[in-house]
């Protein structure tokens, strides 16, 4: 482009009338050149053509004023200065962005120093009175950032103990008020919860023996307690050492993938020992096998599929919906929802296939979390000051998908094993031909 320009510099070099004039000159000659660019690779030009002075220097690089605001805020202030009109825009953009003094201003516009000033100073109005409507209708409607809420409330915890409970616990109630539990951004916390709960009725349901049905409320019951306290109890320190030690991010993925695998082992713990009541209950062995299995018309069949795959679907999205506004929150909420309602749908119209209809959508949940998170990342990565700002969310981010991801293996592999399901009825053939 700089080349183009003096070309047609060298080549319009006879039409300057006036050589005092030459800085005018040749900065009207490279706007010109620059859209003409943008116009070729079908961008949308930097200004208006037939403005009062011309097209509009690209403003792309950050101003000192942007730099103690977040990038929200930023966001609204490149907006509200694009969208003033070219008679005030243009001697903003030299004056603060190209550090040019009023003079210098003056000649390259060719225009009067108390014409420069003027417009200055009404520029300056317009642009504040734009900035506060716009950001004043923004915090009308939306909640801070959730970002920069967990660095918050990571970094008290790291500080002290007690003063980081009393004002964690403050920040959390504040954070529910204003978001997880307003409107439909609940939607998912119920639907965890209902899931969990038809996930644990469904074990209670298929217990054979009132001592088998004890053990299934007594550890599940115990399980998940014991998951809330380390949460709660660990989570927040450990996102104060994230906001603190960016490197530890790397390390989330991994988390995940551990924390997952640990519950994997648990499950299979919990129907091995269950056998084993059978067993030392007087079951068959067949009935001491069937804990494994779960196919249609048994009890507890319903509430355990339904349940995992409203927990499957209600959770996916959860580190992202705090992050994101306006129309990617409705994404990020209804598009988990939706596909496990459709796999619901197929679940009650082919129910004897409920193991590849969960893993279809496990393996869909997965990959959407992961281009969403993508999206998010790459958005996020075009400014350093907005990544270090958001390293606690990405590095939960991290760890979430590092569960879809041993979930999607570990489901695929022990349903793999089960031969979807033909492994049941395989033993219930063979059972049927020992009897006759």
């Amino acid at each position: 482009m700089a080349q183009e320009t003096f070309v047609a510099a060298w080549r319009q070099l006879g039409e300057l009338r006036e050589p005092g004039k030459f800085k005018s000159w040749i900065c009207g000659i490279v706007r010109n050149v620059a859209n003409s660019s943008l116009r070729k690779d079908k961008r949308t030009p930097m200004a208006q053509p037939g403005d009062d002075c011309g097209d509009e220097t690209q403003f792309d690089m950050l101003t000192p004023a942007e730099q103690v605001i977040d990038s929200e805020e930023r966001a609204i202030l490149l907006r509200q200065l694009l969208e003033l009109p070219s008679l005030y825009r243009e001697p903003m953009v030299l004056f603060y962005r190209q550090n040019h003094s009023v003079a210098s201003v003056a000649e390259v516009l060719g225009i009067s120093e108390n014409a420069v000033k003027q417009r200055l100073s009404r520029g300056r109005a317009l642009l504040t009175d734009r900035v506060e409507r716009a950001l004043g209708s923004v915090l009308h409607t939306t909640v801070p950032s959730a970002a920069f809420t967990l660095a918050v409330m990571g970094a008290l915890s790291a500080s002290t103990t007690t003063a980081s409970a009393v004002t964690v616990a403050s920040a959390g109630g504040k954070l529910a008020k204003g978001t997880a539990l307003s409107g439909a951004v609940a939607a998912p916390f119920i639907g965890v919860a209902a899931g969990l709960w038809g996930i644990f009725h469904s074990q209670t349901q298929s217990a054979r023996t009132p001592r088998e049905r004890r053990f299934a409320v007594w550890v599940l019951g115990g399980f998940t307690a014991l998951g809330l306290v380390a949460s709660f109890a660990f989570g927040m320190r450990g996102i104060g050492m994230i906001a603190q030690s960016p490197w530890l991010v790397s390390l989330s993925l991994l988390g995940g993938v551990l924390i997952q695998s640990v519950a994997f082992a648990f499950g299979f713990w919990f129907y091995r020992r269950r056998q084993r009541i059978r067993l030392e209950d007087g079951m068959s062995n067949e009935a001491a096998l069937s804990v494994w299995r779960m196919e249609a018309g048994e009890k507890g069949f319903w509430p355990g599929v339904i349940g995992f795959a409203l927990v499957l679907g209600s959770a996916c999205n959860l580190p992202h919906i705090l992050v994101v506004l306006y129309w990617m929150r409705t994404v990020v909420i209804t598009l988990p929802l939706v596909l496990s309602g459709l796999a619901i749908g197929a679940l009650l119209r082919w129910p004897q296939e409920w193991r590849r209809i969960l893993m279809a959508l496990i393996s869909a949940l997965l990959i959407q979390y992961a281009a969403l998170t993508a999206y998010i990342w790459q958005q996020w990565s075009r400014s350093q000051e907005a990544w270090q700002h958001s390293i606690a969310i990405i590095a939960i981010q991290s760890f979430y998908l590092g569960m879809l991801i041993v979930t999607v293996i570990g489901c695929y592999l022990y349903w793999r094993w089960e031969k979807w399901g033909h492994m049941g009825v395989a033993a219930s053939e063979v059972s049927a031909t020992r009897a006759s």
